[in-house]
């Protein structure tokens, strides 16, 4: 018995010998397997074998005869026994370093029993080759250059066969084969078995059912190329691709386009060669159809049969933008508002195209489908008038006027649609649907005529230039920045000055509609309104100083500012002629004011944004420079030194000492803070005693502080103590930068606080105003209608027109009063009220006249103020949704707040937790009688609290906890016998008339509780308490109203995606309605060079369309490799040769020069890290993207960062 270790090195070989063999016997099966089966592919692609039967029984029979022989070969390896001599030589020869001292010993091994002298050969050649043993590789079947030879003509055969019947599928051809068999057997057959031709009497033949007759044709059209909606621009052409096939012979193929909301031109297509089968190439040329900027075109196809069967195709859109560099050029108000538009035009389409699609009303899926397509174009028309809403803050109403008419008439087709489509009329649908795109495009176009005539409106600021880099210092080595930031200081100090001049004329305005509405009250109305009219006259005078004295800070609110003038101008008018009603038009001028002053404030808290990050932008350099000193403390020089404490002496001059003062004496400056923001309605019941005595600044004491440790820093020589000073500077510069970044965060919170309970408020007054246009449109229904009836029946003597003509004067008068006294209630939909006076006018003037169309005159009134009734109602609605909307917002905003008390109650001074105890007790007596609020959320019933109707009342003022007489010790309680946080359970069931019996309360007193404890805590955990019972009272109304945490929208919101500007763009890498995504601009860039070299070549191409589709096509190409690519070496080379290959006037732009370009874009695309029309990768290892740095250096930035990588932890 030789050696352990050399007889597991046999035993190893004996099983990789069977591995060996099992494999190379599998391969080879697999391969035989695939030649059977691509050489019974071959026959039946070929037709040698005719039925599909017979190759699959050939087929099946293969694969098992090859799976019989290989289950007998496994069988026959794997009980196969081997001989030793012939495996130590198979281990020899794999291994050469044994040099046949396994082979000596196995021989020696045999012969010990007859040879004794053996033994001391063997044992000696055994003991070096078991020291070689270990030094031996494993044996590897799979190493074998035979088993990889098999194996690689297996896989070829295997690719081989399987590519055939993927790219032939030779058993569809047998199929197909077979069927054209059986079918000409058929014919065959009956060819031979011809019958008479009889005439059927067509008395005895039944009808074919209408079913039967649709089944029973078929037809299609489409076009297949583009088959999208495409942004062109004017000189491009569009190439088509229709198709059309059909069952039955085709008379003719047309194909239609319509230009706007112009007629549709039928244009013909040459004639059909095959009668069944057709395809044409025509061309779509925009100069052709007279097209021009911002115009859209819709184009379709459809096809006749001989027995007049249409066909149709789908519709598609082409819109004529502007070139990619006249884009940039756009300011970015402008642009925004564009692509809104843009946006909705192209969802309106699809909706037109979703409705061609419909067949059959009353199928279930499809009425789903129109009611979806009902919810689009409700939403639609929503979209529609935020974006008049927002662009009559830039612009004056008369301005405005062509745009405003164009949106509202888009919105009435949307609301027409959503009405047919409901009531599943299809084709009116379709017809309203049409409409209402045209009107979308005829307000874009007028909107871009907007932008070229007025360009200061959508100008931005300073601030738009500066947003995108990185500010630190301006210094003489950087004029330009230098400049800018003189530029925004100028800004910022007139922005300052406007918003305290309209914090003052504010004030004032709205104790003047206080005045006007107790003016009713007095004994001689008379007297007290002149003297409001002159106040209101002078505040109108001032508003005007204040906007030509600082004229920057109202540039880009132009028709909000006009709106206001005009408003108030109006007010003062109306408190002359009609006092009693003259509150409603003090209260708009004073709406009107709040909505320009918060305008003004979020433009001052940017700029203060702004120069904050600016401050902690150098705050960190500043740190960075004390580290770079504290690391090199022995070698640092007297020069690095005094850099960096100067650059601190600078911050320390620019950062204020109090902060958190500033920032509470902004909050609650005005007594018109504190109502907006609640803290006039917060529960103070300790109103005698002493405040809080005033705690030491600490930013205050940190400067201080920083200004001993620089005087320190230059002082010392010693670097161990040098280094800790310049240590202990980080810290205190970084207990600044966390200050400021707090301070920043305050002023945004308070700002949205008062901004979103004015916008409350305003929301409140919008819909009472609605709600009085409604009562009044109703109300002239009703009138117009008695006048139409009354009219119809004098119609053969008509001796009662005279009369009828004057009560339809004072219908029209009145009609004129109620818009003048309730502007902000007709404001969304004055075209129709334009109308709907004309119309009036029309009818008296019939009247008049005793004319006979005097009745029809009247009925189309009624149905004009029908329309305006369901428009008003609309808005109505949306009002109310984002009136609830508003409600969700702060709740959950002082819900958060709340949170923060309840944990960090120490970080809150007693005016702050009065304030957010008023801010919680008015959201909170809205949300209780908020209509939407239902179950224990909802308004009470009983005689404790006030009516149902009273709770729809949008004026009337929330109460106040110090009406109430509940005692102030009681714990918070909740709704629906929640357990209070305090470990208490409130009572459950319905309060009692009183409102009190039983101790249960109604949601009011629980939150009227918890908001005086929570004002009136003292302590940590007494104020935790109180915020969490508060916090859990507001949770409570929030899930009543169905809006809990997270459902509403985060504060702030609405005002960012308001924003105009940059900041409201999307990222570089991604497109929009008008810029396409990187994919799709490269496509874009690459067609419009194409459109160029087809028309060269066709030689209707002019010098100055070949010279605008070049360079719009080569930005276009530029911008789509930029951000599909990214912006680095690689493309920058190419954009390099791009441009060598396009730019110049003298450069001939031919069909193969484009294809060579798109052969190069798609070569280099290897070298590219894809970035755009992608999904972002996960994030690596390497946050920096090799391919973004300099080529210099990138080699050994690469180096440096995978010796981070690997360095590990001692």
């Amino acid at each position: 018995m030789i050696h352990h270790l050399l007889e597991r090195r046999i035993a190893e070989k004996a099983h990789s010998s069977k591995w060996e063999t099992a494999i190379k016997r599998t391969a080879t099966l697999l391969s035989i397997l695939s030649a059977l089966l691509l050489t019974l592919g071959f026959t039946a692609y070929f037709g040698v074998i005719q039925s599909t039967g017979q190759f699959l029984l050939l087929a099946a029979f293969s694969c098992f005869a090859v799976g019989f022989a290989w289950l007998v070969s496994i069988i026959l390896v794997v009980e196969r026994r081997m001989d030793r001599k012939t495996l130590a030589a198979a281990v020899e020869q794999d291994h050469d370093m044994l040099q046949d001292r396994l082979n000596t010993v196995v021989e020696l091994d045999q012969r010990i029993n007859d040879d004794r002298s053996a033994a001391m050969y063997r044992n000696a050649i055994e003991e070096q080759a078991t020291e070689l043993v270990p030094k031996l590789r494993t044996a590897n079947p799979l190493k074998k250059r035979s088993v990889n030879l098999h194996i690689l003509v297996m896989l070829l055969l295997g690719i081989l066969a399987a590519n055939f019947y993927i790219t032939k599928s030779p058993l569809q051809t047998l199929a197909a084969n077979e069927a054209k068999a059986e079918n000409e057997a058929n014919q065959q057959a009956q060819e031979n078995n011809l019958q008479p031709l009889v005439i059927p009497d067509e008395s005895l033949t039944p009808p074919t059912a209408p079913e039967q007759q649709t089944n029973s044709s078929w037809g299609e059209i489409r076009i297949s190329e583009p088959g999208r909606d495409l942004r062109i621009t004017v000189h491009e052409d569009v190439p088509l691709l229709i198709e059309a096939a059909s069952d039955r012979p085709l008379a003719n193929i047309t194909w239609q386009t319509q230009v706007n909301d112009s007629e549709e031109v039928t244009r013909p297509l040459p004639e059909l060669e095959d009668p069944r089968y057709a395809v044409f190439q025509p061309t779509l040329h925009p100069d052709q159809l007279g097209l021009k900027e911002w115009d859209v075109t819709r184009y379709r196809a459809t096809a006749k049969a001989i027995d007049e069967t249409q066909y149709g195709s789908s519709s598609y859109f082409v819109e004529i933008v502007p070139g990619p560099e006249a884009l940039k050029q756009l300011p970015n108000a402008g642009y925004d508002s564009l692509e809104a538009l843009t946006d909705l035009i192209h969802r309106q389409q699809q909706v037109i195209r979703s409705t061609e699609k419909l067949t059959d009303p009353e199928d279930t899926e499809q009425q789903k489908t129109m009611d979806t397509l009902a919810e689009l174009e409700s939403a639609l028309s929503s979209e529609g008038r935020s974006v008049q809403k927002q662009l009559s803050e830039r612009l004056d109403r008369e301005t405005l006027r062509e745009f405003a008419s164009s949106i509202e008439a888009a919105s009435t087709e949307f609301t027409n649609a959503e009405t047919a489509l409901l009531e599943r009329a299809q084709t009116k649908a379709g017809q309203t649907e049409e409409v209402a795109l045209m009107h979308l495009v005829d307000a874009r176009r007028e909107l871009a005529n907007l932008i070229e005539q007025h360009p200061e409106s959508f100008a931005g600021s300073t601030l738009n230039e500066l947003e995108d880099q990185v500010t630190l210092s301006a210094t003489e080595a950087d004029p330009e920045l230098a400049k800018l930031l003189k530029k925004l200081a100028e800004e910022t100090q007139q922005v300052n000055e406007a918003s305290r001049g309209l914090d003052e004329l504010l004030d004032q305005q709205e104790t003047l509609a206080q005045e006007a509405d107790n003016i009713g009250k007095t004994p001689i109305p008379e007297l007290g309104s002149f003297e409001l009219s002159t106040k209101q006259h002078d505040l109108a005078v001032q508003f005007d100083s204040l906007r030509k004295e600082f004229p920057e800070p109202f540039q880009n609110q132009q028709g909000l500012s006009d709106k206001t003038a005009d408003s108030m101008s109006r007010a003062s008018e109306q408190l002359v002629k009609n006092p009693n009603s003259a509150s409603d038009s003090v209260k708009q001028a004073k709406n009107n004011l709040q909505k320009l002053n918060e305008a003004i404030e979020q433009r001052q808290n940017d700029y203060e944004q702004f120069q904050a990050n600016s401050l902690q932008q150098r705050i960190a350099a500043n740190q960075e420079a004390y580290r770079d000193i504290e690391r090199s403390a022995e070698k640092a020089n007297t020069a690095k030194i005094s850099k960096a404490v100067d650059e601190t002496q600078q911050l320390l001059q620019e950062i204020p000492d109090n902060l958190e003062t500033n920032n509470a004496s902004n909050t609650a400056a005005t007594p018109r803070n504190r109502q907006l923001t609640g803290t006039d309605t917060a529960p103070n019941k300790d109103n005698g005693q002493a405040e809080q005595a005033p705690q030491s600044d600490p930013i205050a004491e940190t400067k201080k502080q920083i200004q001993r440790q620089t005087e320190d820093l230059q002082n010392t020589t010693d670097g161990k103590q040098r280094a800790e000073t310049a240590k202990s500077l980080d810290k205190s510069l970084g207990k600044i930068a966390e200050a400021l970044k707090q301070e920043n965060a305050k002023r945004q919170q308070n700002l949205d606080q008062k901004q979103m309970a004015s916008q409350l408020k305003q929301l409140q007054e919008q819909a009472q105003a609605m709600q009085n246009a409604r009562e009044f449109v109703q109300e002239a229904i009703n009138r117009e209608e008695n006048i139409q009836s009354k009219a119809s029946e004098n119609l053969d003597t008509r001796n009662q027109f005279q009369n009828l003509a004057r009560e339809q004067l004072l219908l029209e008068e009145d009609m004129a009063t109620a818009r003048e006294e309730n502007p902000s209630g007709f404001e969304g939909v004055a075209s129709q009220s334009d109308k709907v006076q004309k119309e009036m006018q029309q009818t008296t003037r019939a009247l008049n006249a005793k004319q006979e169309n005097a009745p029809n005159a009247s009925k189309q009134a009624v149905e004009s103020l029908e329309q305006l009734d369901q428009s008003l109602a609309k808005q109505q609605e949306q009002t109310e949704s984002d009136k609830q909307e508003q409600i969700a917002r702060q709740m959950e905003q002082l819900i958060n707040q709340l949170s923060e008390i309840e944990k960090k109650p120490d970080d809150f001074s007693t005016a702050e937790k009065q304030q957010t105890a008023g801010q919680c007790q008015s959201v909170g007596s809205l949300a209780c009688k908020n209509p939407g609020s239902s179950g224990s959320g909802g308004q009470a019933s009983g005689s404790g609290s006030p009516p149902p109707s009273d709770a729809n009342q949008p004026n009337q003022e929330p109460p106040t906890p110090d009406d109430s007489q509940t005692a102030k010790t009681s714990p918070p309680s909740t709704l629906g016998g929640q357990p209070s946080p305090t470990g208490q359970e409130s009572a459950t069931g319905s309060p009692s008339p009183t409102g009190s019996a039983g101790g249960s309360k109604t949601p009011e007193q629980a939150l009227q509780d918890a908001t005086e404890r929570l004002a009136e805590s003292n302590g940590t955990q007494e104020t935790s308490e109180a915020a969490g019972g508060l916090k859990q009272q507001m949770q409570n109304l929030a899930n009543a109203m169905g809006t809990g945490m997270g459902m509403g929208m985060q504060p702030g919101a609405r005002q960012a995606s308001g924003k105009q500007g940059s900041e409201g763009k999307k990222p570089a890498n991604q497109g929009d309605s008008l810029t396409p995504g990187g994919r799709e601009s490269l496509s874009r860039g690459l067609a419009q060079l194409e459109s160029a070299a087809r028309q060269g070549e066709q030689g209707s191409l002019t010098p100055q369309a070949g010279r605008a589709l070049r360079e719009n096509g080569l930005a276009d190409i530029v911008s789509g490799i930029q951000r599909q690519y990214g912006y680095n070496d690689g493309t920058q080379v190419l954009i390099r040769q791009v441009k060598q290959e396009l730019a110049g006037p003298k450069i001939n732009i031919d069909l193969k020069t484009v294809n060579e370009l798109r052969a190069q874009i798609q070569k280099a695309q290897r070298d590219f890290v894809i970035k755009a029309d992608a999904p972002e990768e996960p994030e690596s290892t390497l946050r920096n993207d090799p391919a973004k740095y300099p080529t210099a250096y990138r080699e050994s930035i690469q180096t440096y960062f995978q010796a981070l990588s690997e360095d590990k932890p001692q």
